[in-house]
């Protein structure tokens, strides 16, 4: 922020107050030199929601003005999809893959 600040002749004051405001206003500005899998997970759905309806290239783009990657937009998508799933359905999931592996590791056992 120094930098920029010098550059454009603006008090780093006003510049973070800015960021504040920007920040308050719901708009994504990770600041503090975070990297981007270091955002909260507010910075990161934000990020989702305002890539979603983006094409490939305007993702890339968007991507680089943020300090992200669009692997990491789409497992943050991907992580928002899951996070929806009820408890119960997260609770099957975790059944069959259960079951699965224990007749997985059955067969195993029975090879030697």
């Amino acid at each position: 922020m120094t930098e920029v600040a010098r550059q454009e002749g603006i008090s780093e004051v006003t510049l973070y107050g800015w960021r504040k405001q920007t920040k308050a206003e719901g708009a994504v500005v990770p600041g503090n030199k975070k990297l981007s899998d270091d955002w909260s997970a507010e910075t990161k759905f934000a990020v989702v929601l305002e890539a979603a309806t983006l094409s490939e290239i305007e993702v890339s783009e968007y991507c680089r003005s943020k300090g992200a990657y669009p692997e990491q937009v789409k497992a943050w998508r991907q992580a928002c999809i899951s996070g929806q799933l009820s408890a119960q359905t997260q609770l099957q999931n975790e059944r069959a893959q259960a079951r699965g592996d224990k007749k997985r590791i059955a067969e195993l056992g029975r090879k030697d």
